[in-house]
């Protein structure tokens, strides 16, 4: 794999609504020494286009990696937006794929046989967490305004 590469395997909720038990979707790819970390991508509310004729797009139920995947780089640029705006510097690939799938990744799959590199799923609010929020302080009201 390419350095700046993450794969990402498609995960699925065993236990609707609160969707606390999850495991690898039957029909996702995965690997122990080939898939990086494991996404939400079964029954994912997207948009979709019925028919490339009409300008009408709808909504769907989708499964997949193609579902999984924008889990992971969605939660790639929050983080980095975050570094960006309380640094004014972004995260190095290492330190990205780090906070994604290491240190803060959930480990749900610690025992399963089929399962992604070091059984880790994406948890984007404990990497968020990390880095510090920006100020939202708003500035002072204006005291002496003139008009001329």
């Amino acid at each position: 794999y390419v350095s700046n590469v993450i794969a990402v395997a498609a995960t699925e909720c065993k236990n609707h609504p609160t969707c606390t038990d999850y495991s690898i979707w039957d029909n996702s790819h995965y690997g122990s020494k080939t898939v990086h970390i494991a996404a939400p991508g079964a029954s994912i509310d997207s948009t979709f286009l019925w028919d490339s004729a009409s300008p009408d797009s709808s909504y769907s139920s989708l499964d997949g990696t193609s579902m999984a995947a924008p889990h992971v780089s969605g939660c790639a640029a929050l983080l980095q937006a975050r570094k960006l705006s309380t640094t004014n510097h972004l995260l190095s690939i290492k330190e990205l794929k780090y906070r994604l799938l290491l240190r803060y990744a959930d480990t749900p799959f610690k025992n399963d046989a089929i399962r992604p590199i070091n059984g880790r799923s994406l948890n984007c609010a404990r990497a968020m967490a990390t880095l510090p929020s920006p100020d939202t302080t708003p500035p002072p009201a204006p005291i002496n305004l003139t008009y001329k």
